[in-house]
C-alpha cells in the first residue's frame, strides 16, 4: 500500500488535451506545418516539449513559440474538465491519510488557476508546476518531505513520468487517459497501468485487504489441425498469450476456463487436457503487480469463429514453430514448448502418424460375475488394450523410459483384475482404462474385455475408450 502519491496533472486529473492541441496546431500553423490530429498528438507528443517542438521545428527557439502557445491555449474553444474519477480518488486519499503532491510541466499561473476553479488545491500538501524536465526535481521534492521511495509512486500518463519515477527509485503508475497512447506508454515499461483513476482506487484498496496469490486458468487452444489461437492484449504489454482468466469463488477450474474463453473468444472447447501449473510473481510483462497461480490447459475449439471482447486486440491462427516467432508472454513460451514436448498439440493427419501401443488378448484372472457362484470362482478374461503415448514414437531416441512399457502395463493390468470381486466386466474395463490414463503418459486408451460366457457365442466383449480431456464411450457386444 502507497502512502504518498505524486501526481501529474495534465491528462491525469484534469482534462486539457483539447485546448493543448488546438494550441499546438496554432504555433504550427504560424510556421506552415500541417496539423496533429487528437491521435497523432498522442503518439508524437512527449515531454520535455523542449524535445517535442525540437523534431518539429527545430530552428525556432523555445520562447518563441511559447509566446504564440500561450495566447493560443487562452483562447482555445475547447473544454478543460476534470477527469472522471479524479475527485473522487482525491477524496479517497484524504479519507485514508494518504500524502498527495503534484509535480507538473504546466505553466504555472495557468495551473494555479486550474487548481482554484477545480477546487482541489486542498487535497495537496505540496504542488510543482513549470517543471520542463520532472527528473531534476523528484530527489528534492522526496528529499524536502520526507518520503520514503518504497512507499512513494508517481501517477501519470506519459512515458517522461515513469522515467521520472524510475530516476527518482519509485514507482510508476501509467493511467490511459491523457497525452500519451496507450501502445506509446507501454515503451516506457510502467509498473502498474490503469485505464482511469477508478480502477487505481479499485486495485489499491483491493490490495489493503488482499495477499493471497490469484487463481487463474488459461487454454492453449488448437483447431485439430494444427494451428493454435493467440491473442494480442495491453494487458501483458501488447504480447500473444492465450484466453483465460480468474477462477471465481465457488467455481470449479473447469467452469472458469469455459466461461473465460467463452466471454474472451466466442469458442465452445472440447477435449480439454490439463498440461501444468505455472507461476508469475510480479511479471514485469503484465500491467500490474500480480501474483498469480497460471492452471493451464490445453483444448480444441469446435469451430474457429473467434469473436473477440474489449480485453484483446488481434488474434491468430498458427502453427506451433510460427507461434514460437511471435512476441509472447514468458507463460505462454513455456506452455506451447510443453505442449509440443508431449505431443499435445495434434497436427494434420498427412503429417502426424498415429502412434499406438496394443496389448492383445492378455489372459487375466478375475472373480466376476452378477451371481453369487459365479462370481465365487475365478474366470479367465481376455483383455486387449490399445494405448496412444503423449510423445509420437519418432521421439523416443530409442529409450525405453520416454515410451510406455507395455511389460509393466500388463503386470498393472493382472494386478487390477485380481484385485477384487466385481459385478462387471463394464466396471472392471473403466477401472483399467482410468488407471492407465492416470498412470501413464498417454492422451488416450480404449480396453476391450472378452468374456467366455454365453452359450452359442464367441464371447461376449465390451469396449471402453477414454481420452485425458476425460471423454469416454463404452460399447457393448456379443
Amino acid at each position: 500500500m502507497f502512502r504518498n502519491l505524486i501526481f501529474d496533472w495534465s491528462g491525469t486529473l484534469v482534462d486539457d488535451l483539447g485546448p493543448v492541441i488546438e494550441a499546438t496546431n496554432a504555433v504550427l500553423e504560424k510556421y506552415s506545418i500541417a496539423p496533429l490530429d487528437r491521435e497523432q498528438f498522442r503518439r508524437r507528443f512527449r515531454l520535455p516539449y523542449s524535445e517535442f517542438y525540437a523534431e518539429l521545428l527545430p530552428h525556432i527557439a523555445l520562447d518563441e513559440l511559447e509566446q504564440h502557445f500561450r495566447p493560443a491555449f487562452a483562447a482555445a474553444t475547447s473544454a478543460i474538465t476534470i477527469l472522471p474519477h479524479a475527485r473522487e480518488k482525491l477524496e479517497w486519499c484524504s479519507a485514508l491519510g494518504i500524502r498527495c503532491f503534484v509535480l507538473t510541466s504546466m505553466d504555472q499561473l495557468a495551473f494555479e488557476g486550474q487548481l482554484d476553479d477545480f477546487q482541489l488545491r486542498h487535497h495537496f500538501e505540496a504542488t510543482y508546476s513549470g517543471v520542463l524536465d520532472k527528473r531534476e526535481l523528484i530527489h528534492q521534492i522526496l528529499e524536502n518531505h520526507g518520503l520514503d521511495p518504497t512507499e512513494t509512486a508517481f501517477v501519470g500518463d506519459m512515458t517522461h513520468d515513469v522515467e521520472t519515477a524510475r530516476h527518482g527509485g519509485i514507482s510508476s503508475i501509467a493511467v490511459l487517459t491523457g497525452y500519451n497512447h496507450a501502445e506509446v506508454i507501454a515503451t516506457a515499461r510502467p509498473d502498474l497501468t490503469v485505464p482511469d483513476l477508478g480502477i487505481l482506487r479499485s486495485l489499491l484498496d483491493r490490495q489493503r485487504f488482499t495477499t493471497r496469490p490469484i487463481s487463474t486458468v488459461g487454454a492453449l487452444i488448437h483447431d485439430g489441425a494444427g494451428k493454435l489461437l493467440l491473442i494480442r492484449t495491453h494487458k501483458w504489454g501488447g504480447r500473444w498469450g492465450i484466453p483465460g482468466g480468474k477462477i471465481e469463488r465457488c467455481e470449479t477450474a473447469l467452469a472458469a476456463l469455459h466461461r473465460e474463453v467463452c466471454e474472451e473468444t466466442a469458442l465452445v472447447l472440447k477435449n480439454i487436457q490439463f498440461v501444468m501449473v505455472q507461476e508469475s510473481i510480479n511479471s514485469p510483462e503484465f500491467m500490474r503487480p500480480e501474483h498469480f497461480i497460471l492452471i493451464n490447459y490445453v483444448a480444441e475449439a469446435l469451430t474457429t469463429d473467434v469473436l473477440l471482447n474489449d480485453e484483446a486486440e488481434e488474434f491468430l491462427w498458427l502453427t506451433s514453430t510460427d507461434a514460437l516467432a511471435l512476441n509472447l508472454n514468458h507463460a505462454t513460451r513455456i506452455l506451447i514448448t510443453e505442449c509440443m514436448a508431449r505431443d499435445f498439440i495434434p497436427c494434420s493427419a498427412a503429417t502426424h502418424p498415429l502412434d499406438a501401443i496394443e496389448i492383445r488378448r492378455l489372459r487375466v484372472s478375475a472373480h466376476i460375475g452378477v451371481p453369487d457362484e459365479e462370481r465365487a470362482k475365478p474366470q479367465t478374461l481376455l483383455v486387449t488394450v490399445l494405448m496412444k503415448p503423449s510423445r509420437t514414437f519418432s521421439k523416443l531416441a530409442d529409450d525405453i523410459s520416454r515410451t510406455v512399457d507395455y511389460h509393466t502395463v500388463s503386470l498393472e493390468i493382472d494386478a487390477l483384475a485380481a484385485a477384487s470381486p466385481r459385478n462387471l466386466i463394464e466396471t472392471l474395463a473403466t477401472d483399467i482404462a482410468e488407471f492407465l490414463l492416470e498412470n501413464h503418459h498417454l492422451t488416450q486408451v480404449s480396453v476391450r474385455i472378452e468374456k467366455h460366457i454365453l452359450p452359442n457365442t464367441e464371447c461376449v466383449a465390451v469396449e471402453v475408450r477414454r481420452n485425458r480431456g476425460g471423454f469416454s464411450s463404452c460399447n457393448s457386444n456379443l
